[in-house]
C-alpha cells in the first residue's frame, strides 16, 4: 500500500470515500510525499481543525517523510 492509499483509507474512515476521492487532486504522493501530505492536511483541517488534522496524518509524516529522507542520506 502506498502513500496515496494510507491517506485515502484514514479519509474515508472519518468522512467517507467520496471526501477521499478528492485526495487524488493532490500533488504526487510518490514524488511530493511531504507537500502531498501538507496538502491533505490543509484539507481536512478545514472539517475538523488543523491540530486534529496534523495528529490524523502524523503517522504517515513519519512513515512516508522521515524514511524518504533517511534513504537520501544514506545514497
Amino acid at each position: 500500500m502506498g502513500l496515496l492509499e494510507d491517506a485515502e483509507r484514514i479519509v474515508e474512515a472519518d468522512f467517507g470515500s467520496n471526501v477521499a476521492a478528492q485526495l487524488s487532486t493532490f500533488d504526487n504522493p510518490d514524488k511530493f510525499p511531504k507537500d502531498f501530505l501538507d496538502d491533505c492536511v490543509f484539507f481536512i483541517g478545514l472539517l475538523i481543525g488543523e491540530d486534529a488534522a496534523k495528529r490524523k496524518f502524523a503517522p504517515l509524516y513519519a512513515k512516508y517523510v522521515k524514511n524518504r529522507k533517511m534513504a537520501a542520506k544514506g545514497s
